[in-house]
This record gives structure tokens, C-alpha cells and sequence, in this order.
């Protein structure tokens, strides 16, 4: 069940990638810029004198710990306490509907908010975009993991000791916005496949959680 899961979430994301790109190949989009259907780019913190890792019960997410449509809080994300992730929060102001962005790395690597996040902030190279009300934080996603975006934010990296793209460049990013014509039926279609997708994650954390239960019940493993 777990792995049919996981090839459903792709079939989903795939699907509404699909009507994105067919969307700004009948060229029912408008050029813009990213500056121009954006609230806001936040970062989160890193540790330096502000909070000392690997104590609490939070997750401290970095580009390590996720990747385009998924938020991987394991044993391998760092811990933090609730100190931490409050003055985390003081600059990044995380919450649902914003999406996560790897400014190095896997550069533009993203991850849609699907629920308000309770124990887990993220760190400095880890961007948090939220959308302005013109377009749907679903619309926004499609946008930023369109190809040319992409290229866009690989090609425009800075940096000798690790390339990343710098916030500054990213607000000047090219991006195609479905026309007001299509924007209403458009939003409709992708916000019912990421509802879509947001049921079945909830059902595999579930499975997830029932068998680790089991295997540390009868395995005895952490």
C-alpha cells in the first residue's frame, strides 16, 4: 500500500504539471515576473550563536531534508527546541500554503505547506514563498517548477565555495501566470489534484507510523 501510494502522488504531481505546461504551450499564460504574483521570499536561521542543534523534539529542515514534493522529517533532520524554532520563526514565518525552495543544492528543488507546521522551522538556505492573492499557492508550485524557471534559477547560481541563487535574482525570474480567461478553471483543476495528493500523503504518514510502531514492537528498533 505504501509504494502505491507513492506512485500515486507522482501520477498527481505529474498530472498537474501536464495541465500547466499545456496551458503555456496554447499560450493561455502572461508573461511576468516572479516579484509580480508574490507576497513574500522569507529564510529560516542557522545556528551559529542563535541555537545549538541536536537538542528538543523539532526538526530543523534544510535542503537535505526535502525535495521536490517531499518533506522528509526523519531521524536524519537535525533536532531543535522550541526556543529555536521561535526565533526561527521570527524570520522565516512559515505557514501553510507557503512553499519551501532550495536556494543551493538541488537548486529549485520546492514543497508546497499543506498543513500548518507545528514542529519543524527551516534553515537559511531554505527559502519560504508565499503567493499574493492573484494566484492560488497551487498555481505558484506549477509556476516555479515550470523548466524555464528551473534553468532560470541554475543558470543565474552565484558563488565560488557553493553556487545558490540569491533572492534578489530569483524576484527578477521570467514566469508565465495562467491569463484571467483560464486563471478561475485552471485554479480549480490543480487545487483539486493537490487536494488530492494532500489526502493520500495523510494516509501514508498513517502507514508510516503503524509500521514503525510494529517494528520497533517487535524488533526493537529506533
Amino acid at each position: 500500500m505504501i509504494e502505491k501510494n507513492n506512485v500515486l502522488i507522482e501520477f498527481f504531481y505529474k498530472l498537474a504539471s501536464l495541465k500547466y505546461n499545456l496551458l503555456v504551450a496554447k499560450e493561455q499564460v502572461i508573461a511576468k515576473k516572479l516579484k509580480d504574483v508574490i507576497e513574500s521570499i522569507n529564510t529560516g536561521l542557522n545556528p551559529r550563536k542563535n541555537f545549538k542543534l541536536g537538542y528538543g523534539g523539532n526538526y530543523y529542515v534544510t535542503i537535505k531534508n526535502f525535495e521536490t514534493g517531499k518533506l522528509i522529517l526523519d531521524d536524519k533532520c537535525d533536532k531543535i527546541d522550541n526556543d529555536a524554532i521561535t526565533k526561527i520563526n521570527k524570520r522565516s514565518k512559515i505557514k501553510k500554503g507557503d512553499i519551501l525552495f532550495s536556494s543551493i543544492g538541488r537548486i529549485g528543488s520546492i514543497y508546497l505547506i499543506n498543513e500548518p507546521p507545528k514542529n519543524w522551522n527551516i534553515s537559511e538556505s531554505v527559502f519560504s514563498i508565499r503567493c499574493n492573492s492573484k494566484i492560488s499557492p497551487e498555481i505558484l508550485y506549477e509556476i516555479l517548477y515550470y523548466k524555464d524557471v528551473q534553468n532560470y534559477c541554475i543558470n543565474n547560481a552565484s558563488g565560488s565555495a557553493q553556487k545558490g541563487i540569491r533572492i534578489s535574482s530569483l524576484l527578477e525570474c521570467p514566469v508565465f501566470v495562467p491569463n484571467p480567461n483560464v486563471l478561475n478553471k485552471f485554479n480549480k483543476e490543480i487545487c483539486l489534484i493537490f487536494k488530492e495528493i494532500c489526502l493520500i500523503e495523510n494516509k501514508q504518514k498513517l502507514l508510516l507510523n503503524k509500521k514503525r510502531l510494529l517494528l520497533n514492537k517487535y524488533f526493537d528498533t529506533k
